[in-house]
């Protein structure tokens, strides 16, 4: 665990950079968080109101619940990992490592089952025993504000600790940049793909994952939408046609860039892959769709699959064809779906 935590390749140019974003976020969260605090009664009145006059099935209401308790849950998050560096402090760093996972775990669970209440969903979940045991390569869908939660979610019930690679945005959310830190982390930059600082951050991941660890990774690099697809389509035209053959038949999925799990399976010669494919989530794809009530009474479909890295080629070339065929098997089922 030791190693574990400390693989994060340092995202910022110099640790003045680091703290002066962070004098700027976790104050400013407190603050949001204590006048959202103060107006919630107007708020919720308010919302309320228009969604009687809207026939909108307390949308507003659910959407001023959901942002209170984020960021309630934010400021607890804050709290943890406080308590968690002072234990560290006295006990040491492996001791302060292991709040750390614990403390991810309950703020990412306590988060999607607020969610889940709030906006009244129901969840079936198939193949979850894909967890069972790592090391592992998580590969998940990517579609919604909420989606990046699940790994965590499930990986906790099966004891396994993770390392995301996740948008360098995050930086900005308090909770996120300090567990980061502490926790196997790479924060990388959407464009500009290939960056050596971004590629050696998402190799170092995959450094002695033992029986306990996975690492997490969004192969689309983006959530989904239809614009986002046209825009694929676009740019691979003409340059890779292999590629774009593949996102033609994509519906549900962006192609998926293999260039980070292509690094991860290179570093990572023992890990299993484990896939992960979800609908009903879409409707939070922005943060108006969640104004929009477009989760309220949801039903979230979750499907994971393993595969033994004896049934993964070696070949690199080969290895893209063999991710490019599992993510329109990932379509295809996201299409099936009710």
């Amino acid at each position: 665990m030791e190693q574990a935590a400390q693989a994060t390749i340092e995202p910022d140019r110099s640790r003045a950079a680091k703290w002066s974003r962070r004098a700027v976020t976790v104050p400013g969260l407190v603050l949001l968080w204590l006048v959202d605090l103060a107006l919630l009664p107007l708020l919720l009145a308010g919302a309320a109101v228009l969604d009687l006059a809207r026939h909108r099935r307390f949308a507003g209401v659910r959407f001023h619940l959901a942002v209170a308790f984020a960021l309630g849950i934010h400021v607890v998050g804050l709290v943890l990992l406080a308590g968690a560096w002072l234990a560290g402090l006295s006990r040491g760093r492996v001791r302060e490592h292991d709040l750390d996972v614990r403390s991810e775990a309950w703020w990412a669970t306590a988060t999607w089952h607020a969610a889940v209440r709030i906006y009244g969903m129901r969840t079936v979940v198939e193949g979850e025993d894909a967890l069972d045991g790592g090391p592992l390569l998580v590969m998940a869908r990517h579609a919604s504000l909420l989606d990046i939660l699940l790994p965590i979610v499930f990986a906790a019930r099966h004891g396994l600790a993770l390392r995301y690679v996740v948008k360098r945005e995050l930086l900005w959310d308090p909770c996120i940049d300090l567990v980061g830190h502490r926790l196997a982390t790479a924060f990388v930059k959407r464009q500009g793909r290939g960056h050596e600082t971004d590629v050696a951050a998402v190799e170092s991941l995959a450094r002695d994952l033992g029986p306990r660890d996975a690492v997490v990774i969004f192969p689309e690099g983006t959530r989904f939408t239809e614009a986002k697809r046209t825009r694929a389509l676009a740019a691979l035209a003409g340059r890779d046609e292999l590629a774009h053959a593949n996102a033609r038949r994509l519906r549900h999925l962006l192609p998926p860039h293999p260039a980070g799990p292509l690094h991860l399976l290179d570093r990572a010669p023992v890990a299993d892959v484990a896939f992960c494919a979800h609908t009903g989530l879409e409707g939070a794809n922005h943060l108006r769709d969640l104004v929009d009530g477009s989760l309220v009474g949801a039903t979230v479909r979750i499907r994971w699959w393993r595969v033994a890295r004896a049934d993964i080629p070696r070949d690199a070339a080969a290895r893209v064809a063999w991710l490019r065929q599992w993510w329109e098997r990932l379509d295809a089922w996201i299409d099936d779906r009710p």
